[in-house]
């Protein structure tokens, strides 16, 4: 499980530390996808799956689920497109790929993990932070990257 963990960790690091410093804060992880030149827009892609395919092998339907959601987000890139669906898919998939991983730790009796992440959501909210999807993405990402290294190895 180390090594799945580790995969996730070093693609999060990677992708979102070159998105930050080649283009800075974005609207939201997913406004990449648009900033990207068109030989590198696979990135945003790779990133979701890098992400979510380890998800499918730590055993628990939740994450497989919550997985789902994140390849279904990295598929349906071109979520500005608004005369088909792919607007809706890549939304519900990201709210599918983070919500389900915070309802697993509720699951397995982590309270501490959905706790903290719902305070930081509400008060990025509250505080009106510039970004704000950004940085809850950034936010939850972190925790349940967090969550998963606390639950497997403690």
């Amino acid at each position: 499980m180390i090594y799945l963990l580790i995969t996730q960790i070093i693609v999060f690091i990677t992708y979102v530390s070159y998105i930050w410093y080649n283009y800075s804060v974005l609207p939201s992880i997913s406004e990449s996808w648009y900033i990207l030149p068109n030989n590198k827009k696979a990135l945003f892609t790779l990133f979701c799956w890098g992400i979510s395919i380890p998800l499918l092998s730590y055993g628990d339907i939740l994450l497989f689920l919550s997985a789902a959601g994140l390849i279904i987000t990295g598929t349906a890139t071109a979520f500005k497109n608004k005369k088909s669906l792919t607007d809706e898919i890549h939304y519900i998939g990201a709210s599918v790929g983070i919500l389900f991983s915070i309802l697993f730790f509720i699951t397995k009796g982590i309270y501490i993990i959905p706790t903290i992440w719902l305070i930081g959501a509400i008060l990025l909210l509250i505080f009106k932070v510039k970004n704000v999807i950004w940085w809850i993405e950034i936010y939850s990402f972190v925790l349940i990257l967090i969550g998963l290294f606390e639950y497997n190895f403690f």
